[in-house]
């Protein structure tokens, strides 16, 4: 089991004209390395379309426990919440004092009785975020729709992923240039940073799609104002905005026609200012709105069409490969396994269709049958390695059963019952740990405290 290198070099040592063939086969058919080999990561992934603003809203949390902040003896920010309009590419970040349910919603109440409520509310499924609090919005907000991606399957919140590793570096790199060690006092320069960036999928920035203007969109008016010593508001002359609607507003019979009456400071700004600037920052505003987001449209859809174009011939190339009764592997997620058990989990197609250019496959495992259907990008062929005990499976005997509870099942740990998710502290034989006298482990509820059946 040393693998292919090591393997090579010992045949060498004691035979001669070994064909590299007849190795790669043999490694193959060894169901304990094959089972062990490093996840893969697809380069390719199948992208979300969401057109609109805030027609998407992506959250997530950023674990800060690590580097806690302390403002003050009684106020600690460990977490961050972090959101994103899956369109525009807005974001938005909460400091937070822990993860949770009630501090969340708080967050995202302010976030929509502000900017409005999203459409979607799409998240993982984390306590923080299932929680009865959370679905509480949906009394404040009735069209609000809630989706949670699918249990060990991170490639759904790509979006907010790849954000959250954006925000993290942006705000290490705000902490050095101020030196400062206060990160919840970065959240907004860096977050206004970030959204006044050019995506490169809209090819505009968020900033300019949410609000239809860059920020101090009128800056020329205002520079020229600098520039003639007016300093207070009393000397500020009138707003270039109104005088252009009296002088363009046909219905008014009483309209000004000619320069008499008009504040001097106002015709001498109004002669240096462009004609593309008065044109378009003060006539035109909401058709200049309209058209930096049909723009942004047609770049995000081109993006999206590329993207999905490329995950659809990747799929089914890879589709391609497999075909009925052939034994595959099924990531085990680390949550599932112990750092030496294996890291995906044998199963064999028994069902293969295609679904918009996609194929889709029905496992089943010697557990049972797997209740998801999966893309052909996340099995690993394991034709060459099947298990005996797979292979005399009656699939007529297999009752449904989810990919977490087979993975833990196929875990070592867990096939002796070392693994809990009990929501008490684990101290009475309702535990399965405890019912089998052995010590909770870190694989345990990981993501609660409390427990009494500790070593």
């Amino acid at each position: 089991h040393g693998g292919r290198d090591k393997t090579i070099f010992e045949l060498n040592s004691q035979y001669s004209f070994i064909p590299r063939f007849a190795i790669d086969i043999f490694m193959k058919q060894c169901i304990q390395c094959q089972t062990r080999k490093p996840i893969k990561q697809h380069v390719v992934s199948k992208p979300i379309i969401a057109l609109g603003v805030m027609t998407r809203l992506q959250i997530d949390l950023i674990d800060m426990r690590t580097r806690p902040d302390k403002v003050s003896s009684d106020l600690v920010y460990l977490w961050i919440l972090n959101c994103i309009d899956h369109f525009s590419k807005f974001s938005w970040a909460y400091p937070l004092k822990n993860k949770s349910a009630i501090e969340v919603a708080m967050k995202l109440r302010e976030l929509f009785f502000v900017f409005g409520p999203s459409r979607i509310l799409h998240s993982d499924n984390g306590r923080e975020f299932v929680a009865s609090v959370i679905t509480d919005l949906k009394n404040l907000f009735p069209d609000l729709v809630f989706i949670h991606g699918r249990p060990r399957h991170p490639q759904s919140q790509g979006c907010i992923e790849r954000a959250n590793g954006v925000l993290c570096d942006a705000l290490g790199k705000w902490m050095d240039g101020n030196s400062s060690s206060s990160w919840s006092s970065g959240l907004l320069p860096v977050t206004y940073g970030i959204n006044t960036r050019q995506s490169s999928v809209t090819k505009t920035t968020p900033y300019a799609l949410m609000f239809g203007q860059a920020p101090r969109s009128e800056s020329d008016f205002w520079k020229l104002v600098y520039d003639n010593g007016i300093e207070d508001e009393e000397s500020l002359p009138t707003p270039i905005a109104e005088l252009n609607d009296d002088l363009i507003d046909d219905k008014d019979d009483n309209r000004i026609t000619s320069d008499d009456g008009i504040d001097s400071e106002v015709i001498d700004l109004v002669s240096q200012l462009s004609a593309d600037a008065c044109s378009h920052s003060l006539i035109s505003t909401p058709s200049r709105h309209f058209a930096i987001r049909t723009v942004a449209t047609d770049h995000y859809l081109a993006t999206a069409n590329k993207k999905m174009k490329l995950y659809q011939d990747s799929s089914k190339l890879m589709g391609d490969n497999f075909d009925l009764n052939d034994c595959v592997g099924i990531e085990i997620h680390s949550v599932d396994r112990t750092n030496t058990d294996p890291k995906y989990l044998p199963c064999i197609i028994v069902e293969k269709y295609e679904r918009n250019n996609i194929f889709l496959f029905k496992l089943i495992c010697q557990y049972g049958s797997l209740n998801n259907t999966f893309e052909a990008g996340q099995l690993m062929n394991l034709k060459d390695a099947c298990p005996n005990d797979l292979k005399l499976v009656n699939i007529d005997d297999l009752k449904p059963i989810t990919i977490i509870e087979a993975s833990r099942l196929y875990s070592r740990g867990s096939t002796t019952g070392r693994t809990c998710n009990c929501r008490g502290n684990c101290a009475m034989k309702t535990c399965p740990c405890k019912k089998e006298n052995v010590f909770c482990s870190t694989k345990c509820h990981s993501k609660r405290g409390g427990c009494l059946n500790m070593d």
